[in-house]
Formats: C-alpha cells, structure tokens, sequence
C-alpha cells in the first residue's frame, strides 16, 4: 500500500479518489488544486500515481477531454488505438503545464504517458526465487516500469518460478516474452532453473539481463555450454570442480582493504554499498552508460572468478566492466548477442521515474526491438 502518512491531506486525497472513480478521470487542475508541489515530495508524488492506476482513474488536460475518454469507452472504442491525440492532448501540447512545478510534470510523464498514450507493450520474464512475494522484486518492477515509461510502452511482467525449469522444458514459458531479467538470489535451490534461463536467451537471443546472482548464472551457463568447462559451478552450492564463482576473500573499500577467511563468519561481510567500476572503452554497456567509469550500489559475497576470464572471453563473453583494481568483475556481455548483459551491482536502486536507470530504459528499448520481430 503507497506511503501516504506524512501528508496532511489523507482526506483530500480520498475524496480525490473517490471522485475519480466515479468519474473515470480526473483533471491536473483538480489534482493540483490538492497537491500543489510545494507539499508533496517526489517519492509520495509515485505512490499517488499508483494509487490512481490501482483505482483506474486517468490524469487527464481537461474536464471535457476525460469525458470524451469515457464516453470512447462505454461506445466500445478501443482506447488510444488510433490516434491519442483525439482523446487526451500529448505532454507537448500542453501549455498550462509548466517546467517548474514538479508535481505537473510528474502527472503529465506518470498519467499521460504511461496510462493514455502508450505506444505498445513488452512482456518481460522475470526468472526468479521468490516470485510468491513479489515485493522482494519492488525495486526491480518499478526500475522496469520507468524503463517503460522511457520508450512509451506497458511492461507486463511474467513471474516465473526459477525451479519449474529444473522438472520442464523453459520453451513454453519463454518462447513468446520479449526479455528474460534474472535477478538476485541467494543459495543453490533454483540456481540451476536461472542457468536454464540464461541458456534459452542465450541461444534464442532473447535479451537478457542479470542482476548480481543472475550474472553468476549466466557465467555458469557460458563456462559450461561455450567454453566446455562442464563441471562449472559456483562454491556458494559447495565445492565444484571448477569454481568459477567464488566467496570474495578481499577487496579494496576506498584506500581500505577488507578482508573474510573463506570459512569465517558470514555475518556483516558482504561487499555492501558503492562502488566504482571501469567500463571498457567500446563495449555495449559503457555505449548505454555513455560514461566508461561509473559507481553503483552493490550488496553480494560471491563474485565472478576472474581466473576463467581468459577462456570465456575467448569464445565470446566479455568482462566489459572491472572494478577499478581490475580484480573483481562487474559486468560481462556476449559481443555476438543483440542485448546479454550481465552486472554483479543492483542498478534498480537507482531508478527514478524521471531519470530512468540506463540499463532498464535500454533493455526494455532491446524487449520493444524484439517484440518487433514477432
């Protein structure tokens, strides 16, 4: 349930709510006249929103506009299927909306866009292991939400239990998404259905994107399917052949260096917080960046074993991103695949509605690309 109890108009905004859903619709000027910008922070201005998308209720220019909206429906037209601009104007038709009120702004990007001029939608996988408690992933749906919101499309999103792929064949679950985001996760159960996963974007060339344990998976999946290392595994399952992710035992934090036994006490010794990465100069991720140096919230023990980069990069996974010491990995992508990217950081909690995290705004620019092809 949004947040809303440090606003002092919780009975104005049920009355707002109740209006609209009466309505259908509500104006800007009737949010505004509740929720002028100088009483509502940013964060609670999203919140809002969802609570109106929860409702139903469209932010429309005008009063006339929303009932010509409502109206298109009960008659059974479809809505903004032909021409948008017939039922809602677009955000640069706008002249009452001005750059320096932020809450006009966020309902004009939030309401407009995202619930009344949508170009298309994407159907998004989302491979994981607590896909029952969905708000263990509210970062990631709202990081994918803005990266729709940046191309004009719905992002639907396809929970799926990483585990069913261990007993079933993945291709009648992932043969019609149009990406595959594997994201966190920790211990072996299911790790082997995220390897699956990575495999079918891999070789189906699905864009792919995985998110710290889903990075390490698709490691796995390259190490054992391209460069031949069968017995590939990672020493967080117990002690494979081939360990080619492994517990961190040091890293650099600023000028400090921390450092765990690898049969010490696990409590308080991740690799927690910001960190710089390099980027290498030309790979696809620092293209998306537009920056090949960068600094991004991690929170993870195991990492990439850097001794197998040799043999991955030869048969096409690159280490695009290192830490600035060049001993840990941070980002890999496959050179001969339209998106695979891979990142051992959490690039969701950086995510804004207004500032869409470059990595989500691409990816769901690939999923629009490949829906294209269908």
């Amino acid at each position: 349930m949004p947040n809303l109890e440090k606003l002092t108009q919780v009975n104005e905004i049920n009355q707002l709510i109740s209006q609209g859903k009466q309505k259908g619709y509500l104006t800007y000027e009737e949010v505004n006249d509740v929720l002028p910008s100088d009483v509502i922070a940013p964060e609670q201005i999203d919140d809002l929103m969802h609570l109106f998308g929860e409702n139903e209720i469209h932010i429309v220019d005008s009063a006339s506009k929303g009932e010509k909206l409502i109206s298109n429906k009960a008659n059974g037209s479809k809505e903004k299927e032909t021409d948008p601009s017939e039922e809602v104007s677009s955000p640069a038709k706008s002249e009452s909306v001005s750059i320096d009120d932020p809450v006009r702004m966020y309902l004009r990007e939030m309401g407009t866009i995202s619930l009344l001029t949508r170009e298309g939608e994407v159907t998004i996988a989302i491979v994981g292991k607590y896909t029952g408690l969905k708000d263990a992933y509210k970062s990631l749906i709202e990081a994918l939400q803005h990266g729709g919101i940046a191309n004009k499309v719905r992002v639907k999103l396809d929970w799926i239990e990483s585990e069913v792929f261990e007993q079933e064949d993945p291709t009648p679950y992932l043969e019609r998404v149009n990406g595959i985001l594997v994201p966190g996760g920790f211990g072996e159960r299911g790790s082997e259905g995220k390897i699956l996963a990575a495999k079918f974007a891999r070789e189906r060339t699905v864009p792919y994107f995985g998110i710290c344990f889903g990075m390490q998976m698709a490691v796995i999946e390259a190490a054992r399917s391209l460069a031949g290392i069968q017995n590939a595994g990672s020493t967080e399952f117990g002690d494979p052949e081939e360990a080619v992710v492994g517990l961190m035992t040091e890293w650099l934090k600023g000028n400090e260096l921390e450092q765990r036994a690898k049969k010490g006490d696990l409590g308080g010794t991740m690799r927690l917080g910001a960190y710089a990465a390099s980027l290498k100069e030309g790979s696809k991720i620092a293209e998306i960046y537009g920056d090949t140096t960068i600094e991004e919230r991690h929170r993870h023990r195991y990492e990439v074993n850097r001794a197998y980069r040799e043999p991955l990069e030869a048969v096409g996974m690159s280490f695009a991103g290192m830490s600035p010491d060049g001993l840990l990995p941070e980002t890999v992508e496959l050179a001969d695949h339209p998106w695979f990217i891979g990142v051992q950081f959490h690039p969701e909690l950086k995510s804004k509605p207004f500032a869409p995290h470059p990595l989500f705004a691409d990816f769901v620019r690939a999923a629009v690309e490949t829906s294209r092809l269908v």
